[in-house]
Parts: C-alpha cells; structure tokens; sequence
C-alpha cells in the first residue's frame, strides 16, 4: 500500500502495477487525475468514489454487493460514485 500522502498520480500508477481497486473519499482531485491516467493510454483496476452522504454501515452494505454480485474485471477502467 502506498504511504499516505502519496500522490494522485503515484497512486494510480501503483494500483496499476499491483491491480489493486481503489476505494477513496477523493471526490476532488482523483477524477482529474484519473482521466488523465486513461488519456496517456494506462489503465486501473477501478475506482469506487464514496458521496459525502454514505454511512460506514451503507458503505459495507455497498462495497459487499459489489465483491458479491459482480467479477472485478467490471470495473477496469471505470471510476463509480456510490451510491448511485
């Protein structure tokens, strides 16, 4: 795992290279940066973005669905906003 603090870019860059899918409050900044990853032709396991309205109870709930109903390749180069 990357140190904290670690950079938007670095981590990109290591969730590359371990295929590792992110799990980030980072509304902010990891958006930019991630398009800009897929426009120099790189690619990420996925990213999930938690909204500022999840509860932790919610946020398990969701990140259990997702391990549960779908395989990981689903979200190859896809950053998703939950909930919904």
């Amino acid at each position: 795992m990357p140190p904290r603090g670690t950079s938007d870019p670095d981590i990109l860059m290591w969730m590359e290279h371990n295929g590792y899918i992110l799990v980030t409050k980072n509304r902010q900044t990891m958006p930019k940066y991630f398009n800009e990853h897929l426009a120099a032709g790189r690619h990420v396991p996925g990213i999930v973005c938690i909204r500022k309205s999840v509860t932790i109870g919610e946020l398990i709930n969701i990140l259990y669905l997702i391990w549960y109903a779908s395989d990981a390749d689903e979200y190859q180069d896809r950053l998703v906003f939950v909930p919904l």
